[in-house]
């Protein structure tokens, strides 16, 4: 599992996991998936996010981030490199200093859909000790037609995924 620097967010994800029971290995090598050099350099980019992948390939791992611009940087990241063999072979020659090989293979998960996967609607319902019923909020949208992927539907977010990747040629 990927963690990120915000406290708040990675405590109250931990605590999220112990009382849904779900055991999730970390690696202490991840570091940034790359988004702040995206725009800047595409190639650093693919770097930061391939040397993660190959970390979790390493120990025969999937991937699962809290940060939905980490999930699609890696899912982006991957489909990159499976189209551009010479890219690939350019980030191959970098991780190789490292010890670091990228192969293809590692899933990259959203935290939202592990809990949804592994207890889905009805286990996480069962496991509410204070209901928020009468609890008045708001979303936030992004200014993206996009949108915030934790602010939909499961559906709704799978389809928004299934349009963003869908042009870099490959599955979510």
């Amino acid at each position: 599992m990927t963690f990120t620097d915000l406290a708040n967010y990675e405590a109250s994800t931990r605590e999220v996991l112990r009382v849904l029971g779900i055991e999730l290995a970390e690696e202490p090598g991840f570091k940034c998936c790359g988004y702040p050099m995206k725009n800047y350099s595409f190639k650093a980019f693919v770097l930061s996010a391939a040397r993660n992948l190959a970390l979790a390939r390493r120990k025969s791992t999937d991937m699962v981030t809290m940060c939905s611009c980490c999930y699609g940087n890696l899912k982006h990241a991957g489909h990159a490199l499976a189209r551009d063999e010479i890219l690939r072979d350019e980030v191959n020659v970098a991780l190789g200093k490292e010890g670091l090989h990228y192969e293809e293979g590692v899933r990259v998960k959203h935290f939202l859909d592990v809990l949804h996967e592994k207890r889905g609607s009805e286990g996480i319902a069962e496991r509410i000790k204070r209901p928020l019923k009468g609890l008045r909020v708001h979303t936030h949208q992004a200014r993206s037609a996009r949108g915030s992927h934790g602010s939909r539907e499961h559906r709704m977010v799978h389809q928004a995924r299934l349009l963003w990747f869908a042009s870099y040629g490959g599955e979510c």
